[in-house]
C-alpha cells in the first residue's frame, strides 16, 4: 500500500515537471537582457532595410514617372507646334477655296450672259435668213435698208462663230476651276481629319501628363488658397500680375536669407532663376500662342479710345494654344471678366498672359517648355473667338509681336 503511495506521488511530480516546462519555456529558458537587445536590434534593422528597400523603389518608380512627364512634354510641343500649322494652312486652304468659288461664280454670270447674246444673236440671223438676199431687195422701202440687211446676214455667221469659240473656252475653264475646287475641297477635308487625330493625340498625352503630375505631387498645392486670395482681391488683371511678381519677390528674398548669399550668387551665376521649390531652366525659343490672325497690334488705338498693351489675334473655333516661351505657370483659371487667364513667368523678368481660352490644360507650378500646348479656344459660338496676348518684363509691357520676331531673327 505504501508503495502504491510512493509511486503514484512520483508519477504527479514528473507529470507537474512536464506541464510546467511546456506552459513556461521561457521562463525555463529566460533570455538575458543583452540578448533580448540583440534580438530587437535585428528586427528594427530589418524593418529598415525593408524601409530603404522601398524608398528606393518608390524614387525609382518617381524617377521613372518625371521621365516619362519630360517625354510627354517633348511631344506635345512637338504635337502642339504640328497642330497650329496645320490650323494655319487649313486656314489658307479654306481661304484659297473661297477665293475659287468666287472666281467660278464670276465664270458662270459671264457665260449666262455670253448664252444670251448668242441666243439672240441667232435668233436675229434665223429671222432675215428666212428672205433671201433677192426678196430682200424687192421689198417695198429704202433700198439701203435691204443692203443693211444683207450685211447682217452675211456677218452673221463669222460673229456666232466666234462668240461659241469663246463661249466653248469659258466653260473649258469653268471645268477647270470646278476641278480645282473639287481637289481644294479634298485637301480641306483631309487637314481637318488629320487636325482631329493631332488635337485627340495632344488630348490623350495631356491626360497621361496630368496624371503622372498629380501622382508626383502626392497633395494639392498650397498655393492655391494664396492665389484666390490674391485673384479675389485684385482690381484688375495688371494688379493681379503685380501681386503676383511682389509675392515671388517676397518669395526669393525670404528664400535668399534662408539659403545665404553665396548660394544665391552661385545659381545665379549658373544661369537659373529660383522660383518656389523648383527652378526655371526654359529651353530657347519663342513664337506666338495661336496660330490666327492679328486683328489688333500693341500700341494700337482700341475702340474705346485707349492704347492696346497687348495683341489680339483671331483664331479657328478649338484652335490649340501654346506656350509662347519656356518657363513656369504662376497663375491658370478665371479672373473676373476676362474668363480663362494664363500667366506664364519666364527668365530675366518677362511675363506673358494669355486672356480668352475656352480651356486651360496647364495648372499653377508647372514647368513649360516653348510651343508646348497649354490650352485651347472654345469651341463653336457665331463668332470666331480672340486670344489676347500681353508681354511684360519687369511689369512693363513689350510688344510681344517685336519680341518673337527678334527670337526667330537671332
Amino acid at each position: 500500500m505504501a508503495f502504491r503511495r510512493r509511486g503514484a506521488a512520483a508519477r504527479g511530480g514528473l507529470m507537474l515537471a512536464a506541464a510546467l516546462a511546456v506552459a513556461l519555456p521561457a521562463g525555463a529558458q529566460q533570455r538575458s537582457p543583452e540578448e533580448q537587445k540583440a534580438l530587437e536590434l535585428k528586427r528594427i534593422e530589418s524593418d529598415l532595410a525593408a524601409a530603404r528597400a522601398q524608398q528606393q523603389k518608390l524614387q525609382q518608380q518617381r524617377k521613372a514617372a518625371q521621365d516619362e512627364v519630360e517625354g510627354l512634354r517633348a511631344q506635345l510641343t512637338v504635337a502642339g507646334r504640328s497642330a497650329s500649322e496645320n490650323e494655319k494652312a487649313l486656314s489658307d486652304l479654306e481661304g484659297a477655296l473661297r477665293d475659287l468659288e468666287t472666281d467660278a461664280e464670276d465664270k458662270r454670270v459671264t457665260i449666262a450672259l455670253r448664252r444670251a447674246e448668242l441666243v439672240e444673236l441667232l435668233a436675229t440671223g434665223q429671222r432675215l435668213a428666212q428672205f433671201p438676199p433677192v426678196a430682200l431687195l424687192m421689198q417695198p422701202g429704202d433700198p439701203q435698208n435691204a443692203i443693211r440687211a444683207g450685211l447682217i446676214i452675211g456677218g452673221t455667221v463669222p460673229t456666232v462663230q466666234e462668240r461659241l469659240q469663246a463661249l466653248r473656252g469659258e466653260l473649258e475653264e469653268l471645268a477647270k476651276v470646278d476641278d480645282t475646287i473639287r481637289r481644294q475641297r479634298d485637301r480641306v477635308s483631309a487637314q481637318v481629319r488629320g487636325l482631329a487625330q493631332e488635337r485627340s493625340q495632344i488630348a490623350a498625352l495631356l491626360k497621361r501628363k496630368e496624371a503622372l503630375e498629380e501622382q508626383l505631387e502626392g497633395e494639392v498645392d498650397k498655393s492655391g488658397a494664396k492665389l484666390k486670395q490674391l485673384s479675389a482681391s485684385a482690381k484688375d488683371v495688371r494688379e493681379l500680375l503685380d501681386k503676383l511678381i511682389a509675392e515671388r519677390q517676397a518669395d526669393e528674398r525670404r528664400r535668399a536669407e534662408e539659403a545665404g548669399r553665396s548660394a544665391v550668387r552661385r545659381e545665379q551665376a549658373a544661369g537659373h532663376v529660383t522660383l518656389g521649390d523648383a527652378e526655371i531652366t526654359p529651353k530657347s525659343g519663342r513664337t506666338l500662342p495661336v496660330a490666327g490672325k492679328i486683328t489688333g497690334a500693341y500700341g494700337q488705338a482700341t475702340d474705346v479710345g485707349a492704347t492696346a498693351r497687348g495683341m489680339s489675334i483671331e483664331t479657328r473655333s478649338g484652335a490649340v494654344v501654346l506656350s509662347p516661351a519656356g518657363g513656369r505657370v504662376i497663375f491658370s483659371g478665371p479672373f473676373r471678366g476676362y474668363g480663362l487667364i494664363l500667366i506664364v513667368e519666364h527668365r530675366d523678368g518677362y511675363h506673358s498672359l494669355l486672356a480668352g481660352l475656352g480651356r486651360l490644360d496647364a495648372t499653377v507650378g508647372r514647368q513649360v517648355d516653348p510651343g508646348e500646348p497649354v490650352g485651347a479656344m472654345a469651341e463653336g459660338g457665331d463668332h470666331a473667338p480672340v486670344l489676347y496676348f500681353e508681354l511684360r518684363r519687369q511689369g512693363q509691357t513689350l510688344n510681344p509681336q517685336t519680341w518673337v520676331s527678334a527670337q526667330r531673327a537671332n
